[in-house]
């Protein structure tokens, strides 16, 4: 009987994906690309979901042939359980269609302030949809980078996946690593020491879209801090809002052992999902400019890192509304990342509490704060 309910179910499932491809096509052939691909994404999903019940519900109702009374009331439950899953299903595609529409809106007004005030407009490390919405548009698009993240619920270090990551976790291990979250005032003046030390090593900081040290700017993070011999020689910065956090800021010194790194991001994973974050991203990770060689490896160092916590992948896009505007675009983003303005000088020694709130004059890389950065506020670095 199970065999025969689950042989039913998977037919049925068939005929609906059927159906659901043929509901994306006319969608698209009318022209809406954006609003097919989220009907076509909404109907797997309500198909997998009905076939799991219609399975339950044959399995059910073969052992209760015998009892009219209660396969009438089980039908009626399966018959109830449906109507919910067709209705919270319409929802989504209705908010789908409200988000795309939004979305167009939201583009044109882009467009429109940039030409009164003699600009170019551009999207930067956006999202797949809103890049299939500016392609619609006319946009010219490119995917530049990807984002890397977890679901901290379900991230367990037994994962074969993983098996990589519990190496490196047991080198920082045997060397004396001890990794974890920030308590009490920062050590701002180390802290300084190791981002200064970084900064030396790696041609200095970057800015635009990447955060750069600034004792000001992580008071108001979420700070994770690597210790040997009771020398700080790591630490880790994230952004923090009660739906995610978002890796920013990784500095070490030359000579840290190897797995520290590693040891403090599986410290900010746990102590994210021991606070219920559903998500921590991983932050972006640049798309290679140009194809590997023979031999050659297509991964850099900091997506070798991030590939480790065997996190989903999620495209980034570069939008422009032509070749040369994305041309000129991508050449101020560059110049903005590799020449940033200097940054207000703030003593390393003042005392700021951990997760302080910066001032209202705060400026970050070279402009004033308005509003002011509150702590917990997520900065997702999609900027136009």
């Amino acid at each position: 009987a199970e065999l025969a309910a689950r042989e039913q179910a998977e037919a049925q499932a068939r005929i609906a994906s059927i159906e659901a491809v043929k509901e994306a096509r006319a969608i698209a052939d009318a022209g809406d690309a954006e609003q097919a691909q989220a009907v076509l994404e909404e109907r797997q999903k309500q198909i997998s979901a009905q076939q799991a019940l219609d399975e339950e519900y044959a399995k059910r109702r073969a052992e209760l042939a015998g009892d009219p009374a209660a396969t009438e009331a089980l039908k009626t439950q399966y018959d109830e359980a449906t109507a919910a899953l067709n209705e919270a299903t319409q929802v989504r595609i209705d908010l789908a269609r409200q988000e795309a529409e939004q979305r167009a809106t939201a583009l044109a007004a882009l467009s429109a302030t940039a030409r009164a005030e003699g600009r170019l407009p551009c999207l930067y490390k956006t999202g797949a949809r809103m890049a299939v919405a500016a392609r619609q548009a006319g946009w010219t698009v490119r995917r530049i980078a990807s984002e890397a993240w977890v679901r901290p619920a379900h991230f367990r270090l037994a994962d074969p996946a993983l098996a990589g990551l519990r190496r490196k976790l047991r080198r920082a291990a045997r060397a004396g690593i001890s990794a974890g979250a920030a308590a009490g005032p920062l050590p701002l003046a180390d802290m300084a020491e190791v981002a200064a030390q970084w900064a030396t090593g790696h041609g200095g900081e970057r800015g635009f879209s990447m955060g750069r040290w600034c004792p000001r700017y992580v008071a108001g993070q979420r700070v994770f801090l690597a210790t040997h011999q009771g020398r700080l020689i790591a630490f880790l910065t994230l952004h923090d809002s009660p739906d995610e956090w978002t890796l920013d800021l990784l500095r070490s010194r030359p000579d840290c052992p190897d797995g520290t790194m590693y040891a403090l991001l599986a410290a900010a994973i746990d102590a994210a999902r021991s606070a219920g974050i559903p998500r921590l991203s991983l932050a972006a990770v640049p798309r290679p400019a140009r194809r590997r060689r023979r031999g050659q490896t297509s991964d850099s160092g900091l997506a070798r890192f991030k590939a480790a916590f065997a996190p989903h992948w999620e495209p980034l896009y570069l939008c422009a509304p032509s070749r040369l505007a994305m041309a000129i675009a991508a050449a101020d983003i560059a110049r903005a990342v590799l020449r940033p303005a200097p940054l207000a000088s703030v003593p390393a020694s003042a005392h700021l509490e951990a997760n302080e709130f910066a001032p209202a004059t705060a400026t970050w890389q070279g402009m004033p704060l308005r509003p002011p950065l509150e702590r917990g506020a997520l900065l997702r670095k999609e900027l136009l």
